[in-house]
């Protein structure tokens, strides 16, 4: 046998090390951006959910306060904060208003609301309107230095709203706006509050 073809039959297991250390640098390179990938993903779509979330928030309360007649606040301090206000949906037949009471409430880190053709007792607890509908989980009041401002800051026929969302990002997603009624005040109707 001659000495060209015994080098023809394989691979030294040096040449073996080799090509398994370039192997794994590969998978090691391939398995980092994978990971790298999912964290990305994953911190995008909490950030995602939580500016929905806001938005769902800020969307719900400026749509009652820009259509509403009249409005209540829980007084300061209160838990749950409520704002409520009444709204005129639709007209009847006869021409005469159709009235509908909303209500929003912030305790316990969740933002709910209620809509109801009767008046919504002013009177709740963080019990009371689990039964509203969840609109955002994960939400803090804003604070000024050490002091928790009201969710919902309420002065005649404005309705200031801020709020931070916070689902497990490093940082919440701060939601600050303000709506104005566009409605006169009813001189008279199906009182909500």
């Amino acid at each position: 046998m001659s000495a060209n073809s015994r080098n023809d039959e394989g691979l030294t297991l040096i040449e073996l090390l080799v090509a398994m250390m370039v192997s794994l640098v590969v998978l090691l390179i391939v398995g980092s951006l994978l990971v790298n990938t999912l964290k990305t993903e994953r911190t995008v779509r909490t950030a995602t959910q939580d500016t929905s979330s806001a938005q769902l928030v800020a969307k719900s309360v400026s749509q009652g306060v820009r259509n509403a007649t009249d409005f209540w606040h829980s007084p300061a301090g209160s838990v749950p904060e409520i704002l409520m206000a009444r709204t005129q949906r639709t007209i009847d037949a006869g021409g005469n208003p159709v009235w509908v009471c909303r209500a929003w409430s912030f305790a316990d880190g969740q933002v709910r609301t209620a809509t109801s053709s009767t008046p919504i007792a002013k009177t709740q607890t963080a019990a009371s309107v689990q039964s509203w509908t969840l609109l955002a989980d994960g939400v803090e009041a804003t604070t000024a230095g050490s002091v928790a401002l009201p969710v919902f800051a309420w002065s005649g026929r404005k309705v200031d709203l801020a709020l931070n969302v916070s689902t497990g990002t490093p940082e919440p997603t701060l939601i600050h706006t303000t709506a104005v009624s566009r409605q006169e005040p009813a001189a008279a109707g199906a009182p909500c509050f």
